[in-house]
C-alpha cells in the first residue's frame, strides 16, 4: 500500500462514523463558563491523558 492511502482511509472512516471519536461519556456535559475551565483540571479523562502522555515523556527520556 502506498503511504498515502492509510491516513486517507482513516480519514474518511472517522468522517463516516463520527460517534466513535466522541472523547466525553454521556453525563459528563459541561453545564457552563466555569465548568468548561474546570473539566480540563478535574476531568478523569484528562487526567488520565496527561499521566499517560507523562509516562511516555518520563520513558523517552530514559531511554535517550
Amino acid at each position: 500500500m502506498r503511504r498515502w492511502r492509510l491516513p486517507l482511509l482513516s480519514s474518511a472512516a472517522l468522517a463516516l462514523l463520527p460517534g466513535a471519536a466522541l472523547a466525553h461519556s454521556p453525563g459528563s456535559e459541561v453545564a457552563g463558563l466555569v465548568d468548561g475551565f474546570r473539566h480540563p483540571l478535574l476531568g478523569w479523562d484528562h487526567l488520565l491523558a496527561m499521566l499517560a502522555a507523562l509516562c511516555i515523556l518520563v520513558i523517552g527520556i530514559g531511554a535517550a
